[in-house]
């Protein structure tokens, strides 16, 4: 006797086969939940590169313009949605559907998605407890629970009844919001406007050297279905705006895309590394192909980027094991500065206000001119909030050239003790000989970083001292090696057991660093990406034309004596 999920799959598999232009007989949706998983598509038969899974036309996946609420009110609805950003209208559009049950054309689709918050184990649901267990982990800081009800705030009842659905006011309660939002999270793509791909289309054909079909970068991913795929977000500078899009300039007019639910597509589970599949599309259609050969028996998977476990967990709910193919941890800029603080009074212990001195050498390389003319795809500057440490040792840009500023900097600062009295008395002072050398140093180092791939012996032991102050901060259980990481991901994991995992993965990737894995080796050449060189000889570069003009002020008092 088949079980309601079964069922739901069924009804699902036939509206699939009646809604899609196209759908291989080689693969079937199956029941996963065994691997801890929901649904997921595996392979009948072996599948080659470039076969297409199945394809289907655009106005069979949900968003703003193909949505039944945007049709309502002779058209008036769309003028209120198209001024909203993309979250915020497709969580109303979805949660209409969701309303109107079998009476929505997509109810055989969204009946087998997760539609409560008990469906969702991702870091929007964990209480204070289980949130404490992720400590030091930055993921904490992008959860973003109060954008989120700020968001619903703003919506309900008022755009509700603007749009002349007041039963959507009843049905959107805090917790129903929560849960439209997670599933949008978990599993919507970012769709380009047709015109947008009338524009590539019209570019590719102007290059002979690039053909095919452009592919859609999926927003968010998915693991399983029902009971692990999920996740709401409100949040941060790393993806996306989520719910959070207040701003008039953030409304869905201005964007080039359309954030939509896309049938089957989201049935697919992801995995950095497994990645087989991607979703294509061209001017009025979607297709799904694979992208590496398929064997009979194999799982189809999606991916949704370049995420470590600390953002699949708290975007999706689940984890990758042992580890995401795009793990990372970070250092705060407050660990960087504490560390340089105490550096710099340690060894100017007769120098005053050396904590505002550190201080306003962050503010001077944040705010240089030279930079900002220089960096054309870094409009934040170098000085930023938190700065990513990749497995392998790979390091951002940002971080490398910082490091090297800040270093060099104090490695200077100690050639002449007397020198830096003086430059330290006039730290706020604008055009100083202070804010002059400081810019000098910026400029050098960015030019025999970027030129030549050059870092110092100095900068080498900062990071890894400023590497070492951050890794104290996690559990000594997960640095000594007591811990080890479970061989598989299960859905009956605790949310302790869950953190470990995450925080294990980020001490990892801090623990390459101080095994001595940066500078990092290219693969093409096979040697490492960055020279080290000596402190004194990378000074010499640095502090020629102070050295020049100390020689010239030591021939004057020459020949005045």
């Amino acid at each position: 006797m088949s079980t309601p999920f079964d069922q739901k799959t069924t009804r699902f598999v036939s509206w699939i086969q009646s809604n899609f232009d196209f759908v291989s007989p080689k693969f079937e949706v199956a029941d996963l939940r065994s691997q801890s998983q929901g649904r997921g598509l595996i392979a009948k038969e072996d599948i080659s590169v470039g076969e297409t899974l199945f394809e289907f036309p655009r106005d069979k996946i949900i968003n703003f313009d193909s949505s039944t609420l945007s049709q309502l009110n002779d058209g008036k609805n769309r003028d209120i949605l198209i001024e909203l950003g993309q979250w915020d209208a497709l969580i109303l559009c979805v949660a209409y559907e969701l309303i109107l049950g079998k009476e929505s054309r997509w109810w055989d689709y969204l009946n087998i998605l997760p539609q409560s918050v008990e469906d969702f184990n991702t870091l929007m649901f964990w209480n204070d407890d289980e949130l404490e267990k992720l400590k030091p982990s930055s993921v904490l800081d992008r959860i973003g629970k109060e954008d989120a009800e700020m968001t619903y705030s703003r919506l309900v009842p008022e755009y509700c009844n603007r749009l002349g659905v007041p039963k959507l006011a009843d049905f959107l309660t805090l917790d129903k919001f929560h849960a439209v939002a997670s599933l949008i999270m978990s599993y919507s793509f970012d769709v380009d406007h047709v015109d947008e791909v009338d524009a590539a289309e019209r570019d590719q054909a102007a290059d002979s050297s690039e053909a095919g079909i452009d592919e859609i970068e999926q927003q968010q991913g998915q693991q399983g279905e029902e009971d692990q795929k999920s996740e709401e977000d409100d949040d941060d500078d790393d993806d996306d705006d989520d719910t959070r899009s207040g701003d008039a300039s953030s409304a869905l007019k201005f964007d080039s895309y359309l954030k939509s639910m896309v049938p089957l597509a989201d049935t697919l589970n992801a995995n950095t590394t497994l990645v087989n599949a991607t979703l294509h599309y061209d001017h009025d259609k979607l297709a799904m192909k694979a992208i590496k050969p398929i064997n009979k028996g194999d799982q189809i998977f999606n991916t949704y980027g370049d995420l470590p476990n600390s953002e699949i967990m708290r975007k999706y709910g689940y984890v990758e094991l042992p580890s995401s193919a795009a793990e990372f941890a970070d250092i705060p800029l407050t660990v960087i500065t504490q560390y340089y603080q105490k550096k710099f009074s340690e060894t100017f212990s007769t120098v005053k206000n050396v904590d505002h001195i550190v201080e306003r050498l962050l503010d001077l390389i944040g705010q240089s001119e030279y930079l900002e003319e220089t960096l054309e795809d870094n409009e934040g500057g170098i000085v930023i909030e938190r700065y990513e440490i990749y497995s392998g040792g790979e390091l951002l840009p940002e971080f490398i050239l910082l490091l090297l500023i800040l270093s060099t900097l104090y490695e200077s600062f100690k050639t002449d003790l007397k020198w830096f009295r003086k430059l330290a008395r006039q730290v706020d002072r604008p055009e100083s000989d202070f804010e002059i050398f400081v810019n000098r140093a910026t400029v050098k180092c960015f030019q025999l970083l970027d030129q030549r791939s050059i870092v110092t012996e100095a900068m080498m032991e900062d990071l890894k001292q400023i590497t070492s102050s951050r890794i104290d901060e996690y559990p000594r259980y997960l640095i000594n090696g007591e811990y080890k990481l479970p061989a598989e991901f299960k859905l009956d994991m605790t949310r302790k057991g869950l953190a470990d995992i995450i925080l294990k993965n980020e001490v990892m990737c801090l623990q390459d660093i101080l095994d001595g894995k940066f500078p990092p080796v290219a693969v093409d050449s096979g040697e490492p990406k960055f020279e080290v060189m000596s402190n004194e000889k990378f000074l010499k570069n640095v502090m020629k034309r102070k050295q020049e003009e100390d020689e010239k002020r030591s021939r004057k008092r020459h020949r005045v004596n």
